[in-house]
């Protein structure tokens, strides 16, 4: 009997948690879509559905967006009134779509209705969540070609973009007219939710080129969002990495990558965290790899006795900015600014020039050799 007690007593006061990955069917804990559905159900702002789903591929219609923003933050929707002519007071979601419209956050149409019932679409969603958050885009410019700049829709877009809160369907698209599922409304609340609020903004022009076309840090300590001619960097935990960006140079008529390399520390600051970058030295803070060559890779029918390196405006390189080391059958070469040059080699009366192009692989410099 007491074996018994004992027995119930442990089930009764062990703590049992669920949670949307125990709960629906169809959400994977793992993903990004699991982990956003999960928080929203474990806060009691969102649920499934009878049969144990959660349904992330279904569309969400405004009323709906509308019932799970109110409760992600927290509003009043006992006290609110709003006037739309297919939203009257005894309809399900009414206190949450007054709620929202009393504070701006959404409104309706033109013709006096809010049109409950309908797919909320990317459009909408950005907006709202602009508001709801209060959110500004950084950007003069945006990678999509479906996003007019002088639409009241680029303000939205560029705040979720601005944040990392939504990257586009494609690199090129943001599709303002397509629907929000569940599983995608979720992931864009939590974004909007935990996504920095600061950040550090860079234009390309201030760093010599045209445009960013690459770039890379060596720790996961800031995330970085691109524009195409502006990053803005925003930070995601403590601590100092090296930022690597590189572009067409905007000094060259002809398209030679330029390369910047930063020293970064992200610190909090009265509880938040802020990225300061400063200038690092290239040639001093890369590694640099030698490459070997052979004559017979070379093609050369001399043994060169001399190695003149230059860049392509003409100018001599300083004998510093390179490394050059003879051995019976090649040559050892190595470059330290990354960039475009010519490689002259000479001896017994004739001689043989390359191209040489420097690029930055892993914060190492990687040389590649062609026969001009």
């Amino acid at each position: 009997m007491k074996k018994w007690l004992l027995a119930l007593f442990f089930i009764v006061c062990s703590p049992f948690h669920t949670t949307a990955a125990t709960i629906f069917s169809d959400v994977s804990p793992g993903t990004e879509v699991g982990k956003a559905v999960t928080n929203l159900v474990d806060r009691g702002v969102i649920s499934g559905y009878k049969d144990g789903t959660y349904r992330p591929n279904e569309v969400v219609t405004r009323a709906q967006a509308a019932k799970i923003l109110s409760g992600v933050l927290k509003l009043d929707t006992k006290n609110a009134s709003v006037h739309f002519s297919d939203v009257p007071e005894s309809y399900e979601h009414y206190g949450a779509i007054a709620a929202l419209a009393e504070r701006k956050i959404l409104n309706g149409y033109a013709d006096g209705t809010f049109k409950p019932n309908s797919p909320i679409t990317r459009g909408q969603m950005a907006k709202i969540l602009t508001n709801a958050f209060r959110i500004s885009g950084v950007f003069q410019t945006l990678p999509f070609s479906d996003i007019a700049k002088d639409s009241e829709t680029f303000g939205y877009v560029n705040a979720l973009y601005s944040y990392a809160i939504t990257t586009g369907t494609t690199a090129t698209t943001f599709s303002p007219g397509n629907h929000v599922t569940r599983g995608q409304l979720a992931v864009f609340i939590r974004r909007a939710e935990t996504s920095p609020k600061n950040g550090s903004l860079a234009a390309a022009k201030n760093m010599g080129m045209t445009a960013f076309t690459e770039w890379s840090t060596e720790k996961e300590l800031i995330n970085i969002v691109s524009s195409g001619t502006e990053i803005h960097l925003l930070p995601v935990k403590e601590g100092s990495t090296r930022l690597l960006i590189a572009g067409p140079s905007s000094l060259s008529g002809t398209q030679t990558v330029q390369y910047k390399l930063y020293k970064v520390n992200v610190q909090p600051n009265n509880g938040i965290l802020q990225i300061n970058m400063t200038d690092s030295n290239l040639t001093e803070e890369l590694s640099h790899n030698v490459n070997f060559y052979t004559y017979e890779d070379l093609q050369l029918s001399f043994i060169p006795s001399t190695v003149l390196v230059q860049g392509i405006d003409g100018k001599t390189m300083p004998a510093g900015s390179y490394y050059i080391g003879r051995a019976s059958n090649g040559l050892e070469l190595s470059i330290y600014t990354p960039g475009h040059y010519i490689v002259t080699m000479a001896g017994n009366g004739v001689s043989a020039s390359f191209s040489a192009v420097v690029t930055v692989e892993n914060f190492e410099t990687a040389l590649n050799l062609y026969p001009m």
